[in-house]
């Protein structure tokens, strides 16, 4: 997905890798170097890899902001059988 600068917006790819509690999510946008923020927390630009050990039915907070675009938020529940 691509995302022009007169659109003001950020596009997010998220993949959620399952392994027991243990879960990765790729996050990556167009264009990168976005900053991104999981449940409030700074954690890095993209593209990147958040690892964390969340219980399954969890919520993850994801967060995107770069200058001259507009923020871009959603949330991720944590299943077992997600692929996102």
């Amino acid at each position: 997905m691509n995302i022009f600068k007169s659109s003001s917006s950020l596009a997010l790819a998220a993949l959620m890798l399952l392994s027991s509690c243990a879960s990765s999510v790729k996050i990556t946008s167009s264009p990168s170097g976005a900053d991104v923020y999981a449940d409030g927390f700074y954690v890095g630009q993209t593209p990147m890899r958040h690892k964390d050990a969340k219980p399954t039915g969890t919520t993850l907070e994801l967060k995107l902001e770069k200058e001259g675009y507009d923020a871009f938020e959603t949330e991720i529940t944590k299943d077992a059988r997600l692929n996102v």
